[in-house]
């Protein structure tokens, strides 16, 4: 679970930066809030999507 964890906050710190620099889903005059926001929503849906995989390799066990 903790290396789970790590994962997310790496991979969301890097798609916040990401999206900052190439203004990936912002329009224009979208600032960091906006940045924050999508990156956490992104967040979520990354810890969302690496709980289901473990939950079916324990399953499959």
């Amino acid at each position: 679970m903790l290396k789970l964890a790590k994962e997310v906050a790496i991979a969301t710190t890097v798609y916040g930066i990401l999206s900052y620099v190439f203004r990936f889903s912002l329009e224009e005059g979208d600032g960091i809030p906006e940045v924050i926001m999508g990156s956490l929503v992104f967040g979520a849906i990354y810890l969302v999507v690496g709980l289901l995989f473990k939950l079916i390799r324990r399953k499959s066990e």
